[in-house]
């Protein structure tokens, strides 16, 4: 099976049904439609007349107050044309030419909703919230997301992909004022990791349920941030083994997985028997946002591994890696970006390496940045 991702305002543009048409010429079978989405701004090189497609962070549904009674927190509908359930729409002419649809869901990177309820954002040791990132030791945006499941249930989607599932980076962009992140203090990933790291008071009321001292934990993440600050090119172990070393670090980060957890349970709790994939990079899973395999595994159905790269045998080891340490079923997906992937055939050797460690889908990023000759590559891995 071969899939796509894809944006809702995109299947507008090329019209619903034509591009299920596409779909289904190209041997396309399933597609993810972003349905709970960041802020973006987009190339579309097949839409001459909307080349570059801007779209705040929001949701493509229209909300039904009751899944939502339980938190304060309301999704922010983004309009397209005159349609007033973009995603039911989709979904249903999906069903008609007999394509699985996916919803999409971005959880916890969306600038819009930080801004719109500042006091769900994350909040680093220095005591700085970052609108673009919610943090999900809050219940109220664990009842939210789980709200947002509901919807695409509503909808009839045959999957709930989850996208963004663990704590954010506190350098990453898509603010509401589209700022460009710029910093030349913080030299390793252990620093930017533990700068990330979120102390607000819903950390503070969670933490007292489990085995972590979470203001020795920020004394020290303090001391390791303000070393740098004073001494740019002092240098700093890696993460891994400063957890290893620190019993207040190791604890930090087990919480940390245990609140992603529990929000991934929500969220498969509220969709039922709808499937719940995650996605994930490598076997490590992100741990330092609290993604951890077997804490995914214990509630999802699915995952889809993200293989971003052009050496199959990367590919085959990244799968093999995840597939040695979780029984669930494997999906993965793989980019165009060509950078990565320069022609056809680098595509046709990638995927058929892919298949040979799982049997699930390979979905293509993303249907509206290809051009029409990427098109037709993605029918020859089709068949």
């Amino acid at each position: 099976m071969v899939g796509v991702w894809t944006y809702p305002w995109t299947l507008y543009e090329e019209g619903v049904d034509t591009a299920f048409e596409t779909f289904t010429s190209h041997g396309i079978t399933s597609v993810s439609v972003a349905t709970h989405h960041h802020s973006a701004r987009i190339l579309q090189p097949r839409f001459p007349d909307s080349l570059f497609e801007r779209r705040p962070a929001g949701c493509y549904f229209a909300p039904q107050a009751e899944h939502f009674d339980r938190t304060p927190l309301s999704p922010i509908q983004n309009e397209i044309e005159a349609v007033s359930d973009p995603l039911g729409e989709i979904t249903a002419v999906a069903d008609e030419y007999n394509v699985r649809t996916n919803g999409w869901m971005v959880t916890l990177h969306n600038s819009r909703l930080g801004a719109t309820y500042p006091s769900f954002q994350i909040e680093d040791a220095f005591g700085t919230g970052h609108e673009h990132a919610l943090c999900p030791s809050h219940p109220e945006v664990r009842e939210y997301f789980a709200g947002v499941a509901a919807e695409l249930v509503d909808r009839g989607v045959d999957a709930i992909e989850l996208e963004a599932a663990g704590y954010p980076l506190v350098f990453h962009g898509h603010d509401t004022v589209y700022g460009h992140e710029a910093q030349q203090v913080l030299s390793s990933d252990a620093e930017r990791r533990l700068f990330s790291q979120c102390f607000c008071d819903a950390c503070q009321r969670q933490a007292r349920d489990f085995d972590v001292d979470l203001e020795q934990a920020r004394e020290r993440t303090l001391e390791i941030i303000e070393r740098s600050f004073r001494d740019p090119a002092s240098q700093t172990v890696p993460l891994s083994a400063l957890v290893r070393e620190e019993s207040v670090l190791t604890e930090l980060f087990e919480f940390r997985a245990a609140i992603i957890e529990r929000l991934i349970e929500s969220i498969a709790t509220s969709a039922g028997d709808t499937t719940v994939n995650v996605y994930v990079r490598r076997a490590e899973a992100n741990w330092p946002a609290g993604r951890t395999l077997d804490g995914l595994a214990a509630h999802a159905d699915r995952l889809t591994v993200l293989c971003y790269v052009a050496d199959p045998a990367v590919a085959r080891d990244r799968l093999s890696a995840i597939t040695r340490r979780v029984s669930l079923p494997i999906d993965a997906g793989v980019t165009l970006d060509p950078s990565i992937i320069e022609n056809e055939s680098e595509l046709v050797s990638l995927v058929d390496e892919i298949r040979t460690v799982i049997d699930g889908r390979v979905s293509v990023y993303n249907h509206a940045m290809l051009t029409e000759t990427q098109l037709e590559w993605i029918e020859q891995i089709a068949t």
